[in-house]
């Protein structure tokens, strides 16, 4: 079988800085890293970012403020949003597209850098977010006893 490269292959932040992608403004949905979604694309300005990607198909999916605006500007999109790539595109009898993206990286949008015909930025790589829990608590405590409502149940105290 023969070894050939995906797009999805990760890019070193250094590759990515002072270049700008285009931006897809999404209603009511969220893409995140490592997901594959199938996202539908209407607007006349999406439908153009998605019809001109070339080789490359990275784009910055972007979750709007508020689902009613049909022409989002800058300020109408959050200003985190997911790095992704398009694996495929299909195209719809009503002249949208179904786009499949994959969610590479969480991005913060520094800059704006075109409007029109779409929108395209700068953005800034997030790192992974770890939680830490304390180890007490994978250490609690469990007691059972016999309950003594006359159920026959456990009651578990910790």
């Amino acid at each position: 079988m023969a070894d050939t490269k995906r797009n999805t292959e990760r890019k070193e932040p250094e590759e990515r800085q002072d270049r700008s992608y285009p931006v897809l403004p999404v209603r009511d949905t969220v893409l995140f890293p490592h997901a594959v979604l199938p996202l539908t694309v209407g607007r006349e300005s999406s439908v153009q970012l998605i019809n001109s990607l070339g080789e490359d198909k990275t784009i910055v999916v972007v979750a709007q403020r508020e689902a009613r605006v049909d022409s989002p500007q800058p300020l109408d999109l959050f200003t985190i949003g997911t790095l992704a790539v398009v694996h495929k595109v299909v195209k719809m009898p009503n002249q949208s597209l179904f786009v499949f993206a994959e969610g590479l990286d969480r991005v913060h949008v520094q800059e704006y850098t075109q409007l029109a015909p779409y929108m395209t930025a700068k953005v800034a790589t997030i790192g992974e977010i770890t939680a830490r829990i304390p180890t007490s608590a994978y250490a609690r405590p469990t007691v059972c006893s016999p309950s003594t409502s006359g159920t026959g149940s456990i009651a578990v105290r910790s």
